[in-house]
Order: structure tokens, then sequence, then C-alpha cells
């Protein structure tokens, strides 16, 4: 039998594979409810801590699973939730969790998408109570391009106001006496959390840091770094 420790880490390897996040993600989860930054590990929180993950893991759209009791008092074994494929329903609580931890949306979780699909398919309030109605609906796909559309717009001009900030950076720097590249430029707003880290930053060698911003809701403005008067250049 299980210890309590054990079955609430057990339940922190299940949520993150259900709610398809990867390891940068898991471990802000972490970090955030008081595992070390320096060894973001769940072997080194304690059980409320590990519980305080798993209250956020939840509010991300997670949905622990209950075991019902079978005949003799007995428990059954829950079916298998393997898959080979995600499906289309999968995807789009993926793309919304993944919103959610960027700081695109405030809400990520399961009732704040189901209030979305309700305004994008224009379904009265009880008409819809779960995704799958989507799919009896045939308005999956419609539903997930729309999501996958939001997504990227967001994203990019994520991406460009970011890139813009770098470009901009430097001649203010310069004013100040600091003479740096562009790629110098984008590793001071990263370590001040001005902009958070994107994969095209590999091209600048830059690569990516758990101490780097994860989510555009931990952004901080740029006057940390220039003062008002250089903020205002740069914006």
């Amino acid at each position: 039998m299980k210890t309590p420790l054990q079955a609430a880490l057990a339940k922190l390897q299940i949520a993150k594979k259900e709610l398809n996040m990867d390891d940068h993600g898991y471990r802000q989860v972490l970090i955030r409810n008081g595992a070390p930054m320096e060894d973001p590990s769940s072997r080194n929180m304690t059980i409320s801590q590990i519980d305080a993950a798993l209250k956020e893991f939840i509010g991300l759209g997670w949905q622990p699973k209950r075991r019902k009791p079978a005949a003799g008092g007995t428990r059954q074994s829950p079916p298998s939730r393997h898959r080979e494929h995600k499906t289309r329903i999968d995807k789009i609580r993926a793309i919304w969790i993944n919103m959610h931890r960027d700081g695109f949306i405030d809400d990520g979780s399961e009732t704040a998408l189901m209030a979305w699909v309700r305004k994008q398919t224009r379904a009265k309030e009880g008409q819809i109570d779960a995704l799958e109605w989507l799919e009896q609906t045939g308005m999956t796909n419609t539903v997930l391009e729309q999501l996958k559309a939001w997504q990227r717009r967001v994203t990019n001009s994520a991406t460009n106001g970011d890139l813009m900030l770098i470009m901009s950076a430097v001649p203010v720097l310069a004013e100040q006496g600091r003479t740096v590249t562009q790629t110098e430029a984008a590793q001071i707003l990263l370590d001040h959390h001005v902009i958070t880290w994107n994969p095209l930053f590999e091209k600048l060698a830059i690569k990516n840091s758990e101490h780097y911003a994860t989510s555009r809701r931990e952004l901080r403005p740029i006057s940390v770094i220039f003062g008002a008067a250089g903020s205002q250049t740069c914006s």
C-alpha cells in the first residue's frame, strides 16, 4: 500500500501526463508551490506543497479520477487512458491549457474553456455540458481551428513585440554608455523578465533557462532597466 506522500507524487505525474504538460511548464508549477528553484523536483516538496501543486493542476483543467468500490469492498482499477493518438478534444484542451500557461488567457479551467466554446458556437447556457458535444454536432474541427488561429495571433503578436523591444533597447543602452549587440540586449531583457524566451533565440545562441519568465503574466516593465525616460523610447 502506498504512503500518502507516494500517492500524492503519483498524482503529480498523472496530472502532468493528462494535461499534456511539458517538463518546463511542469517544473514552473512545482516552483510556484514550494519546490526549490535550484532543484525543482517533487522529491524536494512537502506533502502540503504537493497538494497545493495538485490544486493548481485542477485549476488548469485536470480532473482527478475517483475509483468506485466494487462488490465486497475492493476497488477496481480504472480503465487505461493510454492513447497512441490524441483526439481533437484532447488537442483543444491542450491548447487552452498552454495558452493559460503562457499568460495569454487568465483562466485555464474547463469551465472557462466551455464558456469560450459556447461563445464560438453561439450555444445557449446549459446546451453544452461537455466538450464531447462538439463531436455530436460536427463542430469539433471548426472550434479547434478557431482556437489554433487565436493562439497563433497572440503568440505572433507577443513575439513581434519582444523582438521590437530588443531592437529598440540597443540604442537606448548605447545612450546610457552600454554598447551591446542585439544578442546581448536580448539576454539583458530575458534576465530582467521583460520578455519571455522564444525558440528564435536559439539562432542567437541563447539557450532556454528555468530562470527566464515563462508566462506573459510574469513580465516586468522595461523601466526596471532603463527608467521612465528610456522606457518611453522603447515603447
